[in-house]
């Protein structure tokens, strides 16, 4: 469990990298922790009014990307889609002479529809004028680009994030051990993990609501400064950025041993996005609850198509009942059955050809038997 063991301190690195960076502000002109609470309660405050002058307010107006990623989260808002959610800020240090760098602890079942007790993720601020905006130190405050590698699994990074590096290559190479335990065979090609410091870093087609892009040709997933998060300690991963580096590398396992079925099971979304999470994913326990209490469970038609986006709670249950799916096909049924599902709908991508010739049963009754099973487990 190398993942689990890293617990290096997470370092201040900002004299190295920020030795270049021109004296924006005094020492005394830094944001503050009251200021920086301020400035997201505010934030809350707009999101929930659609209030976009008051909004615009709160960031760096002077970084493009930044700007353009805001203006999304703002349209998502008025969708009901909220990324955002603050709990606290845990810690304010200096970052150079022009930055303050705050860690604040984000509701994640809010943002990524999973449940974890902490993602703390790094913000930057600096004063414009006489407020203060959320900002990101520009490209050439970054430092120089890294990596750190097993050989098979690869981390690059810029310098200032030079402390989370290796402890992504140890988690990564702990959830790889984990997730092949659930396949016939691991990883055989490359995969690497890109950490982006900045929003400018993403690009500007990158949208707001992504955390996470896997090019599976490639082999490499991206994360999103939103998905990079460590624990309360400030001494390790937080559990949302475990669980998001096991489900990038359980796509990967996926689309080395069986390319491009994801397409295949496009009709049947919770044998695609059930075995993710069941192999790698973090889903609230409490998703089966209602059900438990006289709620109808959500229909195997509805678990099989692609939803509306709505909220993360929405998703944290949708998953919670797609994974349970995928964990009853396992227990019931053993390891092999789920790849064997998979080779026949290679061949015909249709459950009711593929389940009645793979487990002799139709995906109907397959359905009926999975939910008293889970009523049993879960009520």
């Amino acid at each position: 469990m190398q993942g689990r063991a890293a617990c290096a301190s997470i370092a201040l690195v900002a004299a190295s990298v920020m030795a270049a960076c021109g004296s924006a502000a005094t020492q005394q002109g830094l944001p503050t922790r009251a200021e920086i609470e301020a400035l997201y309660a505010t934030r809350a405050e707009a999101l929930a009014k659609g209030d976009l002058t008051s909004f615009e307010t709160t960031y760096d107006q002077s970084r493009p990307a930044l700007r353009r990623w805001h203006a999304d989260e703002f349209a998502d808002a008025r969708q009901g889609l909220i990324f955002e959610r603050v709990r606290s800020v845990v810690r304010v240090e200096p970052f150079g002479d022009a930055y303050v760098r705050a860690y604040v602890d984000l509701d994640t079942e809010i943002t990524f529809g999973v449940q974890t007790p902490s993602h703390v993720t790094r913000a930057y601020f600096r004063r414009v004028g006489d407020h203060v905006v959320l900002t990101e130190p520009l490209d050439s405050e970054l430092g120089a680009e890294r990596s750190v590698t097993d050989n098979v699994l690869t981390v690059t990074y810029r310098a200032i994030d030079e402390d989370l590096g290796p402890l992504v290559l140890a988690e990564t190479a702990y959830a790889r051990s984990r997730i092949e335990r659930f396949a016939p065979r691991g990883l055989i090609s490359p995969v690497t993990i890109r950490l982006m410091p900045t929003v400018a870093a993403l690009g500007l087609n990158w949208d707001s609501h992504v955390l996470t892009q896997a090019d599976q040709v490639r082999g490499i997933s991206t994360f999103a400064p939103l998905a990079l998060g460590v624990d309360q300690g400030l001494r390790a991963l937080g559990e949302t950025t475990r669980a998001g580096i096991q489900l990038e590398l359980a796509r990967f396992l996926r689309g080395q041993i069986m390319p491009n079925v994801a397409a295949r099971l496009f009709a049947d979304q919770w044998l695609s996005d059930g075995w993710i999470h069941y192999v790698g994913g973090a889903i609230r326990a409490d998703f089966f609850k209602p059900v438990c209490a006289g709620v109808p469970p959500p229909t195997l038609s509805s678990l099989s198509s692609v939803p509306a986006l709505r909220s993360g709670m929405d998703y944290a249950i949708r998953y919670g009942f797609q994974r349970s799916l995928v964990e009853y096909l396992y227990e019931r049924y053993g390891t092999n059955a789920y790849w064997d599902l998979l080779a026949a709908y290679q061949v015909d991508a249709s459950a009711g050809i593929a389940f009645p010739k793979v487990l002799n049963i139709s995906p109907e009754q397959y359905y009926a038997d999975w939910l008293a099973w889970a009523k049993k487990k879960n009520c």
